[in-house]
């Protein structure tokens, strides 16, 4: 008789994983390809609001060892006029902060030599310390030609030296991605991209989207530093 009880409830237990999990790729499904919709409407919002004298967009392909860093570039757009000449790109380049990842929008001059916009899209950093990475006098010490020295955030170097760092890795990968336009601008003659493309293959990579792992990134144990460097 205990048994069979035993047995039961193994069977109820199971039959609810099955149903649960049932139900949540049907969530998925649904809302999939919404969020990918949305996701792109973003992105091409940004793109059009940092370079509004861009046309079209190319967006070049990325060497296999920039793109497989976890930290480091990961998507590049150039921008084109409607004579598809360069005036900037654009780069969505992440790093890791104090308390998790920071993913940056940076927009660098046609010749690689200066820094022509700097968002931050994400950031989990401590408010009030790290989280001030997203102040407008902390980000427009960025723009304008590069420079050696940039300064810290008191009391959030790690966070705001993550912010730095990526400015500077994300003009160094630049040079083995794109070629600078020096003096007369080149004119790319590779058709743009349309971002419209994206959602038409946006059903068929829902039929083999990836099951969520569960993954988390953990934060950081350590202590944001009280002090400033350059």
């Amino acid at each position: 008789m205990e048994n069979k009880e035993t047995l039961r409830m193994v069977l109820t237990l199971v039959v609810i994983c099955v149903v649960s999990a049932a139900a949540l790729s049907l969530v998925y499904r649904a809302t999939y390809p919404k969020i990918q919709e949305r996701a792109i409407g973003e992105l091409k919002s940004t793109l059009e609001r940092v370079l509004p004298e861009a046309t079209a967009f190319d967006e070049p392909a990325i060497p296999e060892d920039i793109l497989s860093q976890r930290e480091g570039i990961k998507r590049v757009f150039v921008g084109l006029d409607k004579d598809r000449t360069p005036v900037g790109t654009a780069v969505i380049i992440e790093g890791a902060g104090y308390q998790d990842y920071i993913q940056l929008f940076v927009t660098v001059s046609p010749d690689l030599k200066g820094i022509k916009s700097i968002e931050v899209l994400e950031q989990k950093e401590t408010p009030g310390l790290g989280a001030r990475i997203e102040e407008k006098e902390f980000l427009d010490q960025f723009k304008g030609d590069l420079k050696e020295e940039y300064d810290a955030i008191t009391g959030a170097t790690v966070s705001s030296s993550t912010v730095i760092d990526l400015v500077n890795k994300a003009v160094d990968d630049l040079y083995r991605i794109i070629e600078p336009v020096e003096g007369e601008p080149k004119v790319i003659e590779e058709e743009g991209i349309v971002l419209e493309e994206e959602l038409e293959e946006i059903d068929a990579e829902t039929e083999a989207s990836p099951e969520w792992n569960g993954t988390i990134t953990p934060g950081w144990n350590e202590t944001e530093e009280n002090e400033s460097i350059v």
